[in-house]
């Protein structure tokens, strides 16, 4: 039994079951501790320590799309164009 009193091999089955089941913990620290008692440590310390996961906003993702859109006009024209 994991410190929540759930089992800790139990898996949910639904997303309502596993927002439940990450609802019943109170700390990041006590739901690894369920999930995984023996690298738990290293789990909540690797959190902090990932230097390559970045955010890049909405807008970001927007403005990308945007050019590719441009981008693939402007070769139509070229292409219609015999350039």
């Amino acid at each position: 039994m994991g410190e929540n009193g759930m089992p800790a091999t139990e898996v949910p089955q639904t997303l309502e079951d596993l927002d439940r089941t990450i609802a019943a913990f109170d700390t990041i620290e006590q739901l690894l501790k369920s999930l995984s008692p023996d690298t738990w440590r290293q789990d909540l310390d690797s959190i902090y320590t990932q230097t390559y996961i970045h955010y890049r906003s909405k807008s970001y993702h927007l403005a990308s799309r945007q050019n590719k859109e441009q981008g693939g006009r402007h070769s139509a024209k070229v292409a219609r164009s015999g350039i």
